[in-house]
């Protein structure tokens, strides 16, 4: 979930890394892993509370749609997440990977420190002061339309195209790396294990392969 909401603000024009905003996000991190206060709160309004991993949905959904139905005696929905373009092969919104979410953040960070140093040009909005209020009002303008042509460009260009674009600025497979990487503080560690870890443990609709890989994420971040 945190890397899903990390790769978001990607999408939305950020370029921090990924320990950077967890760094920046350490509430929000530490009450989205809180498990066993959102499964308590819900049982306070809910006689029935069904907890399904997003995981299952993406590796095996005729399980996943199983569960819910056999468990919420419910029917499972005969249409699923609707496609760009009528097809399978792009899901609105998906993932982009890796190098894509790396090479997105590279062209976002250049456009915003790009448009930071324009809007501080203290001398050229003095001396050219009326050309530069419509420039400013311009760049605001159509700062959202940039961001958004930087992400349709890792979207759409292929993996070939990319890696030669990293290539010639320099980039290479560790600096993806050093950008997903994050280590976690003993404290968070423990608490993602107890509020987390622990609470899916006692889930039975929950894997218990998935509660190790987990817990095995957890210990390589720690």
């Amino acid at each position: 979930m945190l890397r899903a909401l990390h790769e978001q603000t990607i999408k939305e024009g950020g370029d921090e890394p990924f320990a950077v905003f967890i760094q920046q996000q350490k509430s929000l991190a530490a009450g989205l892993l809180d498990l066993r206060f959102i499964v308590k709160t819900y049982g306070q309004y809910f006689n029935n509370v069904l907890i399904l991993n997003a995981d299952t949905l993406r590796r095996d959904p005729d399980t996943f749609w199983q569960t819910y139905s056999l468990r919420l005696n419910l029917p499972v929905p005969e249409v699923g997440i609707k496609r760009i373009d009528g097809t399978s092969s792009q899901a609105k919104n998906q993932s982009l990977g890796r190098k894509k979410i790396f090479f997105l953040s590279l062209l976002n960070r250049h456009q915003n420190e790009k448009t930071h140093v324009f809007n501080n040009l203290k001398d050229y909005q003095g001396i050219f002061a009326a050309e530069a209020s419509a420039m400013l009002n311009f760049s605001a303008t159509h700062y959202a339309n940039l961001q958004w042509l930087n992400r349709r460009i890792v979207e759409f260009a292929s993996d070939e195209v990319l890696s030669g674009l990293m290539q010639r600025f320099r980039y290479s497979e560790k600096d993806i790396e050093d950008f997903h990487d994050i280590k976690v503080g003993q404290e968070m560690a423990d608490l993602i294990q107890k509020n987390c870890i622990d609470e899916l443990s006692g889930i039975d609709t929950i894997a218990s392969e998935l509660v190790d890989e987990y817990c095995e994420a957890l210990e390589s971040m720690t």
